[in-house]
């Protein structure tokens, strides 16, 4: 164990091993970091795995008054400052999700997402809120450890799972090795944090947790209900939830394999990617609102994709032009698989992979190429690809690059993934996508606010892309542009078709909407006095192909 030094409270234990994505595990009541042993088996051969003792916890030391959910609040952020935590998954059970929501506002900075187990934002049931223990129980839980410590920590154990859910033998092993293999709080201790717990209400905080958050609950939970789960799902605005049938408070206790797996699966949907010297944080575009819009029109994608498609065709072209037959290829940003499909024909015997942001994407995509049970789809960050280095001959993309604010990350990708000799074709929407929208856009809104900025999404430029190949050391070089028109019978019809495939602003600090209600209407009658024809409302996309091989 390792300790940090604190202003109040004494030192903090944590424990350490592993390298890569950090991932920080709280533990809950009464309990210490022992909790987590499956999963820092299972995680510390690619990530850095961190596991605190809250104080009065564990191998932390015992304060002398206290421990209230503030407090164990500052642990976490005590913790992260200390060991300059950063980019961090934070994995949190039943009152450490109390303690995170407290501590969330100081460590915001510092997260990647959150994982939170059998969490409650209220222990206790009333005001509205029924999806907690009555506060009889919570009274008589307090009371029964005044009388018998140690009988209702047995009895607490026994709670933690549903009936049936472990074998005698697996239960015993359990309690043993890991519940009662560390030191037990005092009993001062967890009295004080059982009944500070039972006092919080922290629903009021639910709505300003906004990093992306994966709740998992057993469904059998008899010690922070299911319910409540699913009550900050819907308060939270960037969560879902996972209900597990048969399985009580501890799932990663009784269920480690199946446990360790959400937190892979959710982790490859959540952006990782470090900030580096070439690379400055994403200001223009936010990443997890990408994300979320295009998972929400998965089903309506290829209705309304028609630009889309014709970029997909003209990629596919273009590979059979260049000749060869991969013996493995890659498609970044696969969305619904409409490039994927055409090559999963054209090379039947490759080792076809494809990756996509958007869970609702890649389920689609799974669904569109049935026939090929050797496709690897699965959900990841074309700036962090879940690959080993040279591992693809072939690497494609299309409709997909122009969500990152820069390309200088994801193209380095690109080059780690391909082989020697691999080739790298791909096409994203440049900077005149739309210009149609956006001049007409910007003209209404001078004549309400000229003070005010422009908030449409902005596309890179050729000379971007040059450059970004160039920089990662891409050889052979070639990029061109080429203009297509889509035609719509009005600008209402143009905005519906951009939201049902999930393109829609994604800048963090764009309004509501595109503009209140009187630009919208100038907005769309400039645009069709301007620019309506017969044929109807154009809709100009800019697309920039390119090409590049590792040598």
């Amino acid at each position: 164990m390792s300790e940090i030094t604190t202003g109040q409270g004494g030192p903090l234990a944590y424990e350490e091993s592993g390298s890569g994505p950090v991932l920080l595990f709280i533990h809950g009541w009464a309990m210490s970091g022992r909790v987590w042993r499956y999963q820092r088996e299972e995680f510390s051969t690619d990530h850095r795995v961190i596991t605190l003792d809250l104080r009065g916890h564990g191998s932390s030391a015992i304060p002398d008054a206290g421990p209230s959910i503030d407090d164990f609040a500052g642990d976490i952020e005590t913790l992260m400052i200390r060991l300059d935590l950063r980019l961090v998954t934070l994995v949190a059970w039943s009152m450490g999700v109390s303690a995170t929501l407290r501590a969330f506002p100081a460590i915001r900075h510092r997260l990647t997402s959150l994982i939170f187990v059998g969490g409650t934002p209220r222990f206790t049931s009333g005001d509205g809120f029924p999806h907690g223990l009555s506060p009889e129980e919570s009274r008589g839980m307090a009371l029964r450890l005044r009388r018998n410590y140690g009988r209702s920590m047995e009895d607490f154990f026994h709670d933690m799972f549903a009936e049936g859910e472990l074998a005698p033998e697996q239960y015993r092993q359990i309690v043993q090795d890991i519940l009662k293999g560390g030191r037990f709080p005092e009993p001062r201790i967890s009295l004080y944090s059982l009944e500070d717990l039972a006092k919080r209400d922290l629903r009021p905080l639910l709505s300003t947790i906004d990093s992306p958050t994966l709740l998992i609950h057993g469904a059998e939970d008899r010690i922070c209900l299911p319910g409540a789960s699913r009550f900050m799902a819907e308060s939270m605005p960037e969560a879902r939830v996972e209900l597990l049938p048969g399985i009580g408070h501890a799932p990663f206790l009784s269920h480690p394999a199946l446990f360790n797996a959400m937190i892979r699966e959710f982790m490859s949907t959540v952006p990782q990617s470090p900030v580096t010297s070439h690379q400055l944080p994403a200001t223009g575009i936010d990443r997890r609102q990408v994300r979320s819009s295009f998972d929400r029109h998965a089903d309506e994608y290829e209705e309304y994709a028609q630009v889309q498609r014709w970029v997909a065709d003209q990629l596919m072209r273009l590979q059979e032009l260049g000749g060869g037959s991969p013996r493995s290829l890659l498609d970044i940003g696969c969305g619904t698989g409409i490039l994927l499909r055409s090559l999963a024909e054209r090379y039947p015997h490759a080792l076809v992979s494809g990756i996509d942001l958007a869970p609702g994407m890649v389920t689609a995509a799974r669904a569109a190429l049935l026939g090929r049970n050797d496709a690897e789809i699965r959900v990841g960050d074309a700036e962090q690809l879940p690959y080993a280095d040279e591992r693809f001959q072939l690497v494609v993309s299309t409709s997909t690059y122009q969500w990152l604010e820069q390309l200088s990350t994801a193209f380095g990708e690109v080059y780690r993934v391909l082989e020697a000799g691999g080739v790298f074709r791909f096409a994203l929407f440049g900077e005149r996508t739309l210009w149609e929208l956006k001049e007409s856009y910007r003209d209404a809104l001078n004549r309400y606010d000229r003070e005010a900025s422009d908030r449409t999404h902005t596309f890179l430029g050729q000379p971007e892309v040059v450059a970004a190949l160039a920089g990662e050391g891409f050889s052979e070089i070639r990029v061109w542009t080429e203009l297509e028109i889509e035609y719509h019978p009005d600008v209402p019809a143009l905005l519906r078709s951009l939201k049902r495939i999930g393109a829609g602003n994604a800048s963090p600090d764009k309004p509501r909407s595109l503009a209140e209600r009187r630009v919208m209407l100038t907005m769309m009658q400039l645009y069709g006095e301007k620019h309506g024809k017969k044929e109807g409302i154009p809709a100009t996309y800019e697309v920039i192909y390119g090409e590049g091989y590792k040598i």
